[in-house]
């Protein structure tokens, strides 16, 4: 695994359908770090491994109000499995 939980979170909620500004609040980061992500990632699609979340820290890190991540991997075509 490479990147921080907050990378992987935020990537996580995008591919969940999150828009940048609920992903952002989400991962706890800013929204110019936000845009430099998404600038890259359609680049360079991330790998799987790139987007997984150690399994038990989703339900500790999750905000009220933040949208519902479905799983840990990210699937072909910026969707989740």
């Amino acid at each position: 695994m490479s990147g921080s939980l907050q990378l992987r979170l935020y990537r996580l909620a995008r591919r969940d359908g999150a828009s940048q500004a609920e992903a952002t609040t989400f991962a706890g980061i800013g929204a110019a770090e936000a845009r430099l992500i998404d600038l890259d990632d359609e680049r360079r699609p991330p790998s799987p491994d790139d987007c997984a979340v150690p399994t038990g820290m989703l339900p500790v890190l999750r905000p009220i109000g933040a949208p519902a991540v479905l799983g840990a991997l990210c699937g072909p075509m910026g969707r989740m499995t």
